[in-house]
């Protein structure tokens, strides 16, 4: 990751964006495995409220369903402060403002 006080080119910049919405991607889908297995996990507890081997694996399921939301969601807070700083660059390009490499590291 890229300290604040360095300078950045425009090509650098935009580099670590797609890096960070990379890690966010990464970051959604792995909670949204984490709730598919909850699901399911819940969903066999139902169904197979009789067998004890199928109750374990369902409660296996769940347990790590909620561990990679729970993990993935506080990984995923780390980097929402960097992607607002690029969405407010990404807003001056879109204004019809003129974007150089000295005014996105003069405006952080």
């Amino acid at each position: 990751m890229v300290l604040e006080s360095e300078e950045l080119s425009l090509p650098d910049l935009l580099s670590e964006e797609r890096t960070l919405l990379a890690k966010e991607r990464t970051s959604l889908s792995y909670i949204r495995t984490g709730t598919a297995l909850v699901a399911v996990g819940l969903g066999a507890l139902k169904i197979f409220e009789m067998n004890k081997m199928v109750m374990v694996l369902a409660a296996i399921m769940l347990a790590i369903g909620f561990v990679m939301i729970i993990y993935h969601t506080m990984w995923d807070r780390r980097y929402i402060h960097r992607i607002h700083h690029f969405e407010k660059k990404i807003h001056k390009l879109s204004s019809g403002e003129e974007v150089t490499d000295e005014s996105l590291i003069n405006n952080r």
